[in-house]
């Protein structure tokens, strides 16, 4: 059978360069896969050195000192640390015990130990340093002096904070790895570990030093005790004659060993203290009741047990061996403070003396005793007294009050800096002088005799505002509360006072009553209106002034019956939304002009220069300020600008207010891309009216022709006398020629009707004409005096023809158009 013959498609050709670019893209993502596995190992590689280093950190030096031992554990870890991340200095601080404060250990490199120490003084005023060590973990943060990044790492171990790690990170490190940040974890809290560890080795140290001076009495009574016994012997062989009497010696030594083995045998079950008898290989073989008491056990669960089982530490077997082996080949009493699990799981702190027992000729027998003092609730007691001090001492020196200890007769016995600040007096200075003495001289009997009372009646606090003077003589307003501290056994200590300084209070509010006094004076006396008013209510304070300009006879009886301030002040609701809107935004309006109400019903015009007041959530609540009543100079003001933008013999409109119409309506129409018409009126024939009738007649005339012009133009539009027998219309938004030229036609029709002017007792008739020429926006110009004098020349050329006619402006080379 012949296979089946395979169709060639034509995208076939082009689907072989396509499998080929995928196989190239897989080759290169397998590349980088292969790339980023070889890293992946580098950095596992470097991690687990890190992690090595940072076990082995905790191992120190037993034969160094206390300072080598401490300065060998940081340079190893800011070494590690080193190798570990790139820092560019890094500095090792360690909590002092005296006063619980951060002490420089190390800095590397030593040329940045300035810049570091100001670095971590940013630190603590930030607080940095202390939320690092409220939550034990690390920090980054950005450095104040240098640019780059601050790494923060507390020292803490389960007791307590050791200390603080800073670290200034290179500015061209991008990112920090999670794993280098992991292993300096790692590596500083072991750094806190084997520090916390040296610390129990040097105290332990110590407490040997002063064991091993008391061993070597224990040697001296020893010796004293042989040589005694030595003297025994020799006075027993003498005696060897008598055998009846030495019969009788021993019969009486044995009842005495008897007796002392059963004192030994209470004493060892009565005793307080943890005995155990244990084998040279550290097995239980015996123990008190107090041992069973403090472990939980019993004798028969802890017989033929391994000691060690019990100590609660890391390695203790390895330790406890090698202090039986060296007290085997010593022979010496071994004193140690290990601390022992109880049955419950609980950690106990114990002080343990072993002491091998041996035989006569120096052998050893197979036992040894040991001795154990339970020192938990008195390491408990000690740690909480050292903080309690501490946490006094604190308080004491950084309050921000004024505090002082005295005794029964009041003379100072401590004062804190505050005080001594207060005072103006050396710190020293204080301690051991009568507090009153540096009262104020009226005051002082009064401090006297309030810390006598104080004693005479314990559980009681005297409170006293009175006045102290410093040393300058300056005079010091002070509350004081005086109360008593009292010991155990209810014997009273010393007293204490807390004195705080509230000299600029007082003077504050001496200064408050003062600028009340004379704002109630200016207040009742002003000759401006004076108000405070709730935006959605009436008056909450008017003065005398106030009051008399809206017409009441006196404040209290307007703020009764008005019950909407802001509607009696400001009529009109658009300005009063005006008005509204820049106190919420400004939160002041200055010489604010608005329509007010009077009591009588009439509107007045006051001149209002106000603040807003906002509450708690930033709301507008109430409006305070000045008004002063304008209403006469608005007065004046609407008369001169009626005189000033309106014709007074027409009353329409004069060229002045054209003008600025004209200005307005172009910028409007530049603006809406709109067309605007210009109309250039003058009158024909009018000249003749004044020489036949008059200058009164034609006056007569010109009134009644802007009253028919008003008549012929829309309400958007405007009207306007220029001068003499001159008028001018906008027409706006109008584009088309054939309406702008009814209007005009109209206009004309409406001037050359006849006139029956007064002057010529309204029988004798007078007959005027109209030339109109037209100019258009923007076809013939953009800018107002371009307009006008265009529609001018047209005018002049509506004249030319005969007059009561209308023409619109062209160019020299066209004709006018005269439709």
């Amino acid at each position: 059978m012949r296979p089946a013959k395979q169709d060639t498609q034509p995208g076939d050709d082009a689907a072989c360069p396509l499998a080929l670019r995928q196989v190239d893209q897989l080759k290169a993502q397998v590349a980088q896969l292969q790339a980023q596995v070889d890293r992946l190992t580098r950095e596992k590689i470097t991690s687990l050195d890190a992690l090595e280093d940072a076990v082995l950190l905790g191992v120190f030096r037993p034969d160094a000192d206390d300072i080598d031992g401490m300065q060998h554990i940081i340079s190893q870890t800011l070494e590690k640390l080193g190798a570990l991340l790139p820092f560019e200095a890094m500095a090792m601080y360690l909590v002092q015990e005296e006063d619980a404060s951060f002490q420089l250990a190390q800095c590397e490199p030593a040329s940045m130990r300035d810049l570091m120490e100001r670095e971590t003084d940013s630190l603590i005023e930030d607080n940095a340093f202390a939320w690092a060590l409220s939550a034990r973990k690390p920090r980054l943060l950005s450095a104040r002096h240098v640019p780059g990044r601050l790494f923060l790492h507390p020292l803490a171990t389960a007791s307590r904070i050791r200390g603080m790690f800073v670290g200034l990170l290179d500015p061209t490190l991008s990112g920090l790895q999670d794993m280098n940040h992991s292993l300096a974890s790692i590596l500083l809290l072991s750094s806190a570990a084997a520090i916390e560890s040296f610390e129990v080795y040097a105290y332990i140290k110590s407490i040997n030093r002063s064991l091993e001076s008391n061993v070597a009495r224990l040697a001296d009574s020893e010796r004293d005790l042989i040589d005694h016994r030595t003297q025994l012997q020799q006075e027993v062989e003498a005696r060897t004659a008598d055998l009846s009497l030495e019969i009788q010696e021993r019969r009486k030594a044995q009842r005495a060993l008897q007796l002392e083995r059963d004192f030994i045998q209470t004493i060892f079950e009565t005793a307080g203290a943890l005995i155990a008898v244990l084998d040279v290989t550290g097995r239980l073989k015996h123990c008190n009741h107090a041992f069973e008491v403090i472990t939980g056990y019993q004798t028969s669960e802890l017989k033929d047990r391994p000691f060690q089982e019990l100590l609660a530490f890391q390695d203790a077997g390895n330790f406890f061996a090698a202090s039986l082996r060296r007290l085997a080949q010593h022979g010496d009493v071994l004193r140690e403070e290990l601390p022992v699990r109880t049955r419950t799981g609980a950690r106990r702190h114990v002080s343990w003396s072993f002491t091998a027992m041996s035989a006569g000729d120096g052998e050893a027998v197979g036992h040894v005793i040991a001795t154990g003092m339970d020192m938990t609730e008195k390491r408990s007691a000690e740690d909480a007294l050292r903080d309690s001090e501490a946490r006094f001492r604190a308080m004491f020196t950084e309050a921000g009050m004024g505090i002082a200890l005295f005794d029964v007769s009041g003379f100072c016995l401590d004062a804190n800096p505050c005080l001594a600040g207060m005072l103006k007096r050396p710190p020293h200075e204080l301690p051991g002088t009568l507090l009153a003495r540096y009262a104020h001289p009226a005051d002082a009997s009064l401090l006297a005799g309030a810390i006598k009372e104080l004693f005479n009646e314990p559980g009681t606090t005297r409170r006293l505002d009175m006045r102290f003077v410093d040393c300058e003589g300056r005079r010091l307003w002070t509350q004081c509360a005086l109360s008593l501290v009292v010991a155990r056994g209810g014997r009273t200590a010393y007293g204490f006072a807390i004195i705080e300084d509230v000299t600029r209070r007082h003077e504050m509010e001496e200064a408050l009553r003062s600028a009340e006094a004379t704002y109630r004076t200016i207040f009742e006396n002003a000759v401006e209106g004076i108000f405070q008013a709730g935006l959605e209510g009436g008056f909450h304070r008017i003065n005398p002034a106030m009051a008399i300009m809206f017409g009441y006879p006196s404040p209290a009886m307007m703020a009764a019956e008005v019950p909407q301030a802001l509607e009696l002040l400001c009529t009109r609701p658009e300005a009063r939304a005006a008005l509204l809107e820049q106190l919420a935004t400004q939160g002041h309006v200055a010489n604010h002009e608005m329509e007010a109400r009077h009591r009588d019903g009439r509107t007045i015009w006051i001149s209002v220069s106000a603040r807003a007041l906002m509450d708690e959530t930033r709301t507008l609540r109430y409006l305070e300020g000045l008004a002063e009543d304008i209403t006469e100079r608005k007065a004046c003001e609407l008369i001169l600008h009626q005189k000033a933008t309106l014709d007074e013999l027409t009353g329409i409109p004069n060229r002045y207010q054209f003008m600025e119409r004209f200005e307005q309506l172009l910028t409007q129409s530049r603006r809406l891309k709109q067309p605007l018409a210009v109309l250039y009126i003058d009158l024909d024939g009018f000249k003749q009216v004044n020489d036949t009738h008059g200058h009164h007649t034609g006056d007569q005339v010109l009134a009644e022709v802007a009253r028919r012009l008003g008549e012929r133009v829309r309400k958007s539009d405007f009207a306007a006398r220029l001068g003499g027998d001159e008028f001018a219309v906008l027409l706006l938004g109008s584009a088309v020629w054939e309406d702008i030229f009814h209007v005009c036609q109209s206009i004309i029709q409406a001037v050359t009707k006849p006139y029956l002017p007064p002057a010529l007792g309204g029988e004798q008739e007078c007959r005027i004409g109209a030339s109109i020429g037209v100019s258009l926006f923007p076809e013939h110009g953009s800018d107002t005096e371009t307009l006008l004098r265009k529609a001018d020349v047209a005018m002049y050329r509506a004249k030319q023809h005969g007059g009561n006619t209308v023409h619109l402006f062209a160019d020299p080379v066209q004709p006018f158009r005269n439709d």
